[in-house]
């Protein structure tokens, strides 16, 4: 028996199709080697790349076979995050880059998915994923590309998100603001009030 025959045949012992196993063969990778990662349909190259690496199927097959590039799933694979925290984000399609900008931020997938579905720039809108406002609050903020750290005191004062975005627009602080909206007045009205000093009337 050959050596070819020797990885031949156990492919054919273990039926795996000829199409699959051929490519592992020819690579000269056994049956053990080879089924795992054919079962997630790695290509030989990828798989080539990964059984280098010493990275076994079960942790870079899910990736892959969701149609995951190689280089995205090496990141995924370093990110220190589970794979329970990162397929929901590839299978709603979502890049490397975002699902790491939601993840970094601490937000899951189920606190991401209302903005994701907003098509929102992750890098603005993680922050406020990962918060405990909710998606109409922060929405208006994120449409006048308002990062979470000059929303927040607005956010922790109650402060309408439609009138906190002209009162940050115009440099004007949450607690300067507060009052004026406790009064009712309208935020763009209150901004020339603030600025001619003219105190708030109920």
């Amino acid at each position: 028996m050959t050596a070819s025959a020797d990885l031949i045949v156990p492919y054919i012992d273990s039926c795996v199709p000829a199409d699959s196993a051929r490519p592992y063969i020819e690579r000269g990778y056994t049956v053990q080697q080879a089924v795992p990662y054919i079962s997630y349909n790695v290509p030989v190259d990828a798989a080539a790349y990964f059984i280098k690496q010493g990275i076994s199927a079960d942790l870079c097959g899910p990736y892959l076979a969701a149609g995951v590039s190689r280089d995205d799933t090496v990141a995924y694979l370093n990110s220190g995050y589970t794979a329970d925290q990162i397929m929901p984000f590839v299978k709603a399609g979502v890049s490397e880059s975002d699902a790491m900008a939601y993840l970094d931020a601490g937000a899951t997938y189920d606190k991401a998915r209302p903005y994701i579905g907003a098509n929102l720039p992750a890098s603005l809108a993680a922050p406020y994923a990962a918060s405990a406002y909710s998606f109409e609050q922060c929405l208006p903020y994120i449409n006048a590309s308002i990062s979470l750290s000059k929303a927040k005191a607005f956010l922790l004062l109650n402060i309408p998100s439609d009138q906190a975005v002209v009162y940050i627009n115009n440099g004007i602080l949450a607690m300067t603001a507060k009052p004026y909206v406790d009064a009712g007045v309208p935020a763009e009205k209150a901004v020339d009030e603030i600025k001619q000093g003219i105190p708030p009337t109920v």
